[in-house]
């Protein structure tokens, strides 16, 4: 499972957002089912009353944006029209095309200032390494020219061709669909199956005026999204990150929350190969009227932490990931500075990571997979021959993991407390039991 512990800092002057202002709480007092938009197809591989609109195309559009250094950039073509992407770490990917070449998707990512593209991935596109302009960058409906993005090989891999950064998300009203693996820009989302109106807060933007790591340049316009979220009755400020997996928590404020004595469990950091990271539950966190129970929260790593108090002169508590988000339809109304939090009807797309059997698995850098962590205390620790970190993994119930993506390959070995999975190993398989690794916060005193 890929766990995105690393805010995403450009090496390149990233242009700023700017929204037309705060606006007030427009939450609704009566939640109803919202059923409008027309069905035209059904993705047998997504959960049930995910629909694509067959009517919701608008004018084309042509709409000027940079200015500072930065190449004049338009866009045109439809709004609105959903556009079908995946998931990686719970994350929304959506394909590209770069200068008419395709790739690998990339990971919608809020919490990146800029938009990458790894070169490698997108042969004959004539991207290069560092800062550039790309005669296209087609998402879906939407062809934006005269594009600035940062060409960067480490951005890529792990099924990704780089990340859609907020330089490209701000100029829209941005939908985000984590149940249905939609991504909406501009026009009124079509969606079913969520309560409406919902709950709305204003979209403030933050950060910037620093100089980017390895640089001179000063990020000089604010790119995140911060929002008040409540954590257990207590507000804090979190930047909102579509491209972390988890929710991340400075560590002082880790450690009074589980200062209680609540469950933590230690997971491995892909990112340091040797690190473990802490993670504990929250009982409750809410942004507006919008709440979660039982939130997982990581520490968050040193590297980030310094990221972030670099970046900010105010305080910021932590980063608020998919593992929250993905409970709502997000609606990010850059140019109305609103955010919009709409509660799915059905969770059937929200899968607890950490209700599973005793391994996490990893890529083995092809299309294979191997395990990266055996957690002490589970049956998995005690298979005879022990379970080898690095052993690779062939199949879970007779399913061969081999070209699954790795979303679906890890949801494989999760379940309802008590099941089975028999895991194919080099030469065996084992038998393990589906348990919480991770069990629920305390209740308050």
């Amino acid at each position: 499972m890929r766990v995105d512990l690393a805010l995403a800092l450009a090496s390149v002057v990233a242009r700023g957002c700017s929204s037309a202002g705060e606006r007030p709480d427009a939450a609704g007092t009566d939640a109803t089912a919202r059923t409008d938009g027309a069905v035209a197809g059904l993705d047998a591989g997504l959960p049930t009353n995910c629909v694509f609109p067959d009517a919701m195309v608008s004018a084309d559009a042509t709409v000027f944006v940079g200015d500072g250094g930065w190449h004049a950039t338009s866009y045109h073509g439809h709004l609105g029209i959903p556009l079908p992407g995946g998931l990686l770490g719970g994350s929304l990917t959506v394909p590209v095309t770069v200068n008419g070449v395709s790739g690998p998707p990339l990971l919608v990512d809020t919490g990146s200032p800029v938009t990458y593209i790894a070169p490698g991935l997108f042969h004959g596109s004539g991207v290069v390494t560092g800062s550039g302009v790309v005669s296209t960058l087609g998402i879906g409906g939407i062809t934006l020219t005269s594009a600035t993005v940062v060409g960067d090989d480490a951005a890529g891999g792990g099924g990704l061709g780089g990340n859609l950064g907020s330089d490209f998300l701000c100029q829209f009203v941005t939908t985000f669909d984590f149940r249905c693996r939609m991504l909406s820009l501009g026009g009124p989302y079509p969606a079913v199956g969520v309560l409406s109106p919902g709950s709305s807060v204003p979209l403030v933007l933050r950060g910037g005026g620093v100089p980017l790591p390895g640089t001179s340049t000063v990020l000089d316009q604010p790119t995140r999204i911060v929002v008040t979220a409540t954590l257990e009755g207590t507000p804090h400020a979190l930047i909102l990150d579509t491209g972390n997996a988890f929710t991340l928590l400075m560590p002082t404020l880790y450690n009074q929350l589980t200062a209680d004595g609540r469950a933590q469990l230690s997971v491995q950091d892909p990112l340091v190969d040797t690190s473990l990271v802490p993670a504990t539950r929250i009982r409750s966190v809410s942004v507006g009227g919008a709440e979660v129970s039982d939130v997982t929260a990581f520490a968050m790593p040193a590297a980030v932490v310094t990221s972030v108090q670099q970046e900010f002169t105010t305080t910021i508590d932590g980063i608020l990931g998919v593992n929250f988000l993905r409970e709502f339809l997000v609606t990010a109304d850059y140019p109305g500075a609103t955010l919009t939090f709409e509660r799915y009807v059905l969770e059937d797309h929200i899968h607890d990571e950490f209700v599973r059997v005793g391994v996490m698995i990893d890529s083995d850098g092809g299309s294979g997979y191997v395990v990266s962590q055996v957690f002490a205390d589970s049956d998995a620790s005690r298979v005879s021959p022990p379970i080898a970190v690095g052993e690779p993994v062939f199949s879970v119930d007779g399913h061969t993991l081999a070209g699954l993506p790795l979303d679906e390959a890890d949801t494989l070995l999760r379940g309802a407390m008590g099941e089975t999975r028999a895991v194919g190993l080099t030469h065996r398989t084992v038998n393990l039991t589906v348990t919480s690794l991770l069990p629920p916060a305390l209740a308050a005193p």
